[in-house]
């Protein structure tokens, strides 16, 4: 039976639409991948240190000039302490460079002279005696008074002052109120950044063979 022409005009109609659609999706397919293969390239083409992940972030953050470029030479470091009352936490970032562009400048020399040498002197010797760092830890987590710490540490009167006058001497105690101790600031982050450098140090020697 002869089809009539309002039927053969729309199945007409629907193969030129879909010869029309196909080289369309095509294009469409042809440019995803396009998109696809620059955005491999320009991941490979990444500078160091703005590579993926929070590491690559955090040293651009901490060392621009390191980040941007990966050639110079040089020194640098840094130290944090993270501390939390159950509310937003208090970050206390420290950070020390020397960076240049050739190696014959001794950036070492200029990364250690950055810090003064009394100053290390004074806290070392400070901190030099394991009767003052226990007493700083104590004094740290609540035994500030003076009974308190002679019961802790289980000194007399005559070697505690002693050493009490010596880590107030270096700026690590203040004197809170009458015969009660506390920490200063200074001496706060010296004894936490002691405790966190011993740790790093403890898995630096167990990661050494022997």
């Amino acid at each position: 039976m002869p089809s009539s022409p309002k039927r053969s005009a729309v199945r007409a109609q629907a193969r030129s639409t879909g010869r029309a659609a196909r080289p369309r999706r095509q294009a469409k397919a042809t440019k995803n991948n396009a998109e696809s293969r620059r955005k491999h390239s320009d991941a490979g083409r990444r500078p160091s240190g703005q590579g993926r992940g929070s590491g690559g972030r955090a040293l651009a953050t901490l060392f621009p000039k390191v980040a941007k470029n990966p050639r110079l030479f040089g020194l640098a470091g840094v130290c944090g302490v993270v501390e939390g009352d159950g509310t937003k936490p208090t970050v206390t970032v420290g950070r020390l460079e020397a960076l240049f562009a050739k190696p014959a400048r001794r950036p070492r020399e200029r990364f250690v002279s950055a810090a003064s040498d009394e100053q290390i002197a004074k806290l070392c010797n400070a901190m030099a005696n394991p009767r003052r760092v226990a007493m700083l830890k104590a004094i740290f987590t609540g035994a500030g008074s003076y009974a308190r710490l002679a019961e802790t540490l289980g000194l007399r009167a005559g070697p505690l002052y002693h050493h009490v006058r010596e880590l107030r001497l270096a700026g690590l105690l203040e004197l809170a109120q009458r015969d009660t101790y506390r920490l200063t600031e200074y001496g706060k982050y010296a004894l936490l950044l002691a405790c966190l450098t011993q740790s790093l140090l403890s898995s630096v020697r167990a990661s050494k063979p022997k």
